[in-house]
């Protein structure tokens, strides 16, 4: 019996670390396997460069492992988002269910603020100015306004390469 045990541990532990190994854009490579395949180039991330989303309240620029390779090594995983939100003007209510965001405040004022979840929520609200930064912790609604006269320009990173976003009206 401690033989079926042992073997079946054995089993468990070499597939489990396969599968941790493996991810479905490079297969079975070591981390650095994947990053030696890499140019210099691919390490510099200019969210400029990703995709677009904007209309008359705000200007999103995404950068995500399809647009640069190295967000997506086996450990890097991540995703990373410039916002400008117009004076005055709130920027998209919203959650994310597969992933934490970390924003950095990079120029004007914003009144930032999440829900917690519960019978009795709690809105945590708080106001950000050029080097504060705070955390929206993944699926919590949040919201961002930029409060100031002008322009405001904030830095998001995210803990995932696919956080998804879900809007919502708070």
């Amino acid at each position: 019996m401690k033989c079926i045990i042992a073997l079946a541990a054995l089993t468990l532990a070499a597939f489990v670390n396969q599968a941790a190994a493996s991810i479905p854009s490079f297969g079975l490579q070591t981390a650095a396997a994947i990053r030696s395949g890499l140019q210099d180039s691919d390490f510099r991330i200019n969210p400029s460069k990703g995709q677009i989303i904007k209309n008359e309240k705000f200007v999103v620029q995404i950068a995500n492992v399809a647009d640069f390779p190295a967000l997506g090594g086996q450990d890097v995983q991540s995703q990373v988002a410039r916002v400008l939100v117009r004076a005055g003007q709130p920027f998209l209510p919203h959650y994310h269910p597969r992933g934490t965001e970390t924003l950095n405040a990079l120029a004007g004022v914003f009144r930032v603020s999440f829900l917690f979840e519960g019978l009795n929520p709690r809105n945590v609200t708080n106001i950000l100015r050029p080097g504060d930064s705070t955390v929206f912790p993944q699926g919590l609604p949040h919201a961002t306004t930029c409060i100031s006269k002008t322009d405001c320009l904030f830095l998001s990173v995210f803990n995932t390469a696919d956080p998804g976003l879900v809007p919502v009206n708070l």
